[in-house]
């Protein structure tokens, strides 16, 4: 799990890297009012939690039925990048297009 949030962190900060890689992640999913992300929820000792994710595209796939909010999921997809408008101006974030994906026991 630790080493799945480094990973991420990694993707975010590094993320010249990793464009046009394939990555398999174990992750959970999690959905939003403007689409969906793969991550991890981790929890501190304070309970506080923090939020490692990377938004995902369903496009080429679609979305399993069987998949719901807070699964875990092992997940396949090329890293690509969207540019995100934040007020006035724009950031890149990374993205998954999800090639494959499939609910896992944790």
């Amino acid at each position: 799990k630790d080493e799945t949030v480094l990973k991420i962190i990694d993707i975010h900060e590094n993320i010249d890297n990793y464009i046009d890689t394939t990555h398999t992640l174990e992750t959970q999913f999690f959905e939003f009012e403007d689409g969906y992300s793969v991550g991890i929820e981790y929890f501190f000792d304070s309970e506080e939690s923090l939020l490692f994710d990377i938004p995902a595209d369903f496009s080429n796939t679609g979305l399993p039925e069987d998949i719901h909010e807070y699964d875990w999921v092992k997940v396949s997809g090329k890293i690509e990048t969207i540019e995100e408008a934040d007020g006035d101006h724009t950031h890149t974030v990374p993205v998954i297009k999800v090639t494959s994906i499939e609910k896992i026991d944790k």
